[in-house]
């Protein structure tokens, strides 16, 4: 599939993360009230470990190149 093996670990690690959240969906697990009821520190650690993984792993990762991007020589 042309993936790598980090690519790959990314994948199946995104798809247990949505498994989970799925899994605690169906028993009626609210993540959003499970927040709610931790302090301050422990939420903002968990906003700035999302932002963190969406800045590593999103476009700005470490294989970002400005020349794939569809529309570079439209």
């Amino acid at each position: 599939m042309g993936l790598s093996r980090i690519d790959w670990q990314i994948l199946i690690t995104a798809l247990l993360i949505l498994m989970l959240v799925d899994i605690l969906h169906e028993r009626q697990i609210s993540i959003h009230d499970f927040m709610a009821r931790q302090q301050v520190w422990f939420r903002w650690a968990a906003v700035l470990g999302l932002v963190w993984a969406v800045i590593m792993f999103g476009v700005y990762g470490m294989e970002y190149d400005a020349g794939t991007f569809i529309y570079f020589q439209f």
